[in-house]
């Protein structure tokens, strides 16, 4: 502050950071919603579905610093490898400009290494079928187009609106075929009128979610969400993965994919899912848990 404010600023930021300590105990009496810039009927929601302490852990987390990460088949110098394989933390600022530069060539790409996990339970291999919808912006797209490498066929489909950045973003794996159609109105012909196939061995279904388990990395959720979207959201998502489960192959694979922690979006979604469609198939059931993400 010194370097950049005058006196009388620098006066004033030593008078703010004094106050702080005090500021901090007092917070801890303020209310949730005050303390963590979180609607109280959110918070509320997740007491009733989890609990207090898991809710406060929960609160917690989205307050601290989202920490991006670079996935990439060729590390250079710079990358800092994390925990989990092909995904590298930034060592430091100076790197970025080379960062920018693989992604624009399309061998690095800016992922949460969550998206990992979807791509996982698909127990992918080399000459499988794979079927990747509400694909855009292509990330697991292209995760999956590197396991299969050029073997197979890989389909990703997602709204005529979405596939400009999709587009932009696969553009170096020309295996990858792709249409531009709402899902829920996705047919059979229109897989047959590009010669691709009807069924698939995989079918990954990563549907539109309420988001509320990546606030960290997307503050704007808790300022766009209300509680119809919780209604809303669920109802789509059924016909959703009702619509998926029709691409899949006898003694194929669904995976059902969210970016959310809501009940009404995960375990009450599935279970109405399969009470529709598999209510006699307990064995299914049991499976279909397992591959939930």
């Amino acid at each position: 502050s010194k370097v950049i404010f005058s006196k009388p600023e620098v006066k004033f930021v030593n008078a703010v950071l004094r106050k702080l300590p005090s500021f901090f105990e007092e917070a801890q009496n303020l209310p949730l919603s005050i303390r963590y810039n979180m609607p109280n009927w959110l918070i509320e929601r997740y007491r009733a579905f989890y609990g207090e302490a898991n809710t406060q852990q929960y609160l917690e987390w989205n307050q601290t610093p989202a920490r991006v990460y670079i996935r990439t088949l060729r590390p250079f110098e710079g990358l800092v490898p994390s925990q989990w394989p092909q995904f590298y933390c930034v060592k430091d600022t100076n790197i970025w400009p080379k960062v920018f530069k693989r992604v624009q060539q399309g061998r690095a790409y800016i992922q949460d290494p969550m998206t990992r996990i979807p791509i996982e339970q698909l127990e992918l291999r080399e000459g499988l079928r794979v079927l990747d919808l509400c694909a855009a912006p292509g990330g697991k797209t292209i995760q999956i187009a590197q396991i299969l490498k050029r073997t197979g066929c890989i389909v990703s489909v997602d709204l005529p609106e979405h596939m400009k950045r999709f587009l932009e973003n696969i553009r170096t794996y020309p295996q990858i075929q792709w249409l531009a159609k709402d899902i829920l109105e996705l047919t059979k012909s229109d897989f047959e009128g590009q010669k691709l196939p009807v069924v698939y061995d995989r079918v990954l279904i990563d549907v539109p979610c309420s988001n509320t388990g990546v606030i960290q990395r997307k503050p704007d959720v808790i300022h766009r969400l209300t509680p119809k979207d919780f209604s809303f959201l669920p109802e789509l998502q059924l016909k959703l993965l009702t619509q998926a489960s029709t691409f899949v192959k006898p003694q194929g694979l669904l995976v059902y994919s969210t970016c959310s922690i809501d009940l009404e979006e995960i375990e009450r979604l599935m279970a109405n899912f399969l009470k529709k469609n598999y209510a006699k198939n307990i064995t299914f059931f049991a499976d279909f848990r397992c591959k939930l993400i």
